[in-house]
């Protein structure tokens, strides 16, 4: 008799109070990435999440590059 095994996703643990991590690429994957952008060859897509906009940037079959949108007021 085969044994049925059921994957389930890790609980995702939801901290207020914890800071968020931001990470940033060295300048020269900056500078290729904005160019890839600017020249149509990606396709940035825009992404709403926890009430800010960002673009989510795809670097391939596994990565994803996210860069938060920020707007001046004035």
């Amino acid at each position: 008799m085969p044994i049925t095994r059921t994957i389930t996703p890790p609980k995702a643990k939801i901290e207020a109070d914890e800071p968020v991590v931001k990470d940033r690429p060295a300048a020269s994957l900056l500078r290729s990435w904005g160019k890839r952008m600017s020249q149509g060859s990606v396709a940035p897509i825009p992404v709403f999440i926890g009430g800010t906009w960002s673009l989510a940037v795809p670097r391939g079959n596994k990565r994803i590059l996210q860069v938060a949108v920020e707007m001046n007021k004035g």
